[in-house]
């Protein structure tokens, strides 16, 4: 599972959400969530920039992923599906 934590007024949070929005549509089948955060309270201790991108429960990475390294971990995700845990989906 992927999960993308984007906050508001942040042009790279606005490439985050494309970049959810082209996995969603190359890869309907994509374990990818987009968390819009307003609440600072609300967010895991680990988060302090945006846009975070969680694989499981561990930082994949601070800021964007190239489409391509997104690609990667999308399929790999898909492959090993339902064997979470840590970084390992």
């Amino acid at each position: 599972m992927i999960r993308v934590y984007a906050g508001p007024c942040c042009t790279a949070s606005d490439r985050a959400r494309e970049l959810v929005d082209w996995v969603r549509g190359s890869h309907p089948e994509a374990d990818i969530e987009l968390i819009e955060v307003e609440d600072l309270s609300e967010v895991p201790d680990s988060l302090f920039a945006f846009p975070t991108w969680y694989r499981c429960a561990d930082v994949w990475k601070l800021g964007n992923p190239s489409p391509s390294e997104l690609l990667e971990v999308v399929e790999k995700d898909a492959a090993e599906r339902g064997n979470c845990t840590g970084t390992s989906c």
